[in-house]
């Protein structure tokens, strides 16, 4: 639970006595997870054989470690084959679902279709939600949660989605590893091969209706020091100025 906007931890120890149950509370101040950027990312997208764009990722690497060392690892494709993937990469991976202005899938590295994938990790690997971080803006990255049954811990594969709106229902099923750092322009274009709600059939619509997919990705080799967490609109003018100086640079 949440009080005074500090996370607390309660342990309930029931005890066992001749007359009655004695129950012992117990509490502890938890440290707040870290929501600094620690890597960036990048995808290119094209729809229909065009080029759309790139987007660039912000990764949380203090919060969700091991969450990001599997995604940022999917983007430069550096873990080579997988069990059931032919590469443990993004690139060349179609966008299966498509809501327009709302949300975008991708990442099943082993059908392209939504139904599979694979960490860099094995199958899957173990994670867990975490309550402090939300769907509640434009522009998350987050894994998707694979199944499971109700008694086993949350696992994720390569699966991922992009949030074009608030979609805060998303926060019971999916880990946020990151945010959109530039390229939503992108985005809302890609999301464009979609549906929307009021369109929707059944679960088929989700798909594109024109092949949609991620032409190349890797990462970023800069320095990346975000010391506390920025806002997205902060975030998205540092990286148009870091672009501008490597423009110059070039120059």
């Amino acid at each position: 639970t949440t009080k005074l906007d500090k996370p607390v931890v309660h342990i309930l120890m029931p005890k066992a006595t001749k007359g009655h149950w004695v129950y012992c509370l117990k509490s502890e101040e938890v440290s707040a997870p870290n929501w600094a950027v620690t890597n960036r990312v990048w995808m290119e997208f094209e729809a229909d054989g065009c080029f759309v764009g790139r987007v660039v990722f912000g990764l949380y690497g203090n919060a969700k470690t091991k969450a990001v060392e599997n995604f940022r690892a999917l983007c430069t494709g550096e873990k080579g084959r997988g069990k059931a993937a032919p590469n443990l990469w993004y690139k060349g991976n179609n966008v299966h679902l498509i809501l327009r202005n709302a949300l975008l899938a991708a990442g099943d590295i082993v059908n392209g279709t939504g139904d599979g994938g694979e960490s860099i990790y094995g199958a899957s690997f173990q994670d867990r939600l975490d309550s402090s971080s939300s769907h509640c803006e434009r522009g998350m990255l987050s894994l998707v949660s694979m199944p499971r049954e109700d008694h086993e811990p949350e696992k994720f594969g390569s699966q991922f989605t992009v949030t074009l709106q608030t979609m805060q229902y998303l926060d019971r099923h999916q880990m946020i590893i990151g945010k959109v750092l530039s390229g939503m322009d992108v985005l809302e274009k890609v999301s464009q091969y979609g549906r929307n709600r009021t369109e929707l059939r059944s679960a088929d619509d989700l798909s594109p209706t024109k092949c949609v997919r991620i032409c190349d990705c890797g990462e970023e080799q800069v320095a990346v020091n975000y010391i506390e967490e920025k806002s997205l609109d902060q975030m998205e003018m540092e990286q148009v100025q870091w672009e501008r100086e490597q423009k110059d640079t070039k120059q």
